[in-house]
């Protein structure tokens, strides 16, 4: 994932949009599609949970 997207979703996170909002902003901002962008999101959320031993 590209960082300009990373940090995109992590500003959208801190300032509690939700998910539509995020996918559609993700689409829009960097032109891709929006199944794309779900994608993405849900690839970002797969790194940011703890893992466990």
């Amino acid at each position: 994932m590209p960082e300009t997207i990373r940090r995109y979703i992590d500003s959208r996170m801190a300032g509690s949009a939700s998910t539509l909002e995020i996918i559609e902003g993700i689409s829009h901002e960097f032109h891709i599609p929006a199944r794309t962008a779900y994608e993405m999101l849900q690839e970002y959320l797969l790194l940011q949970r703890p893992r466990c031993l």
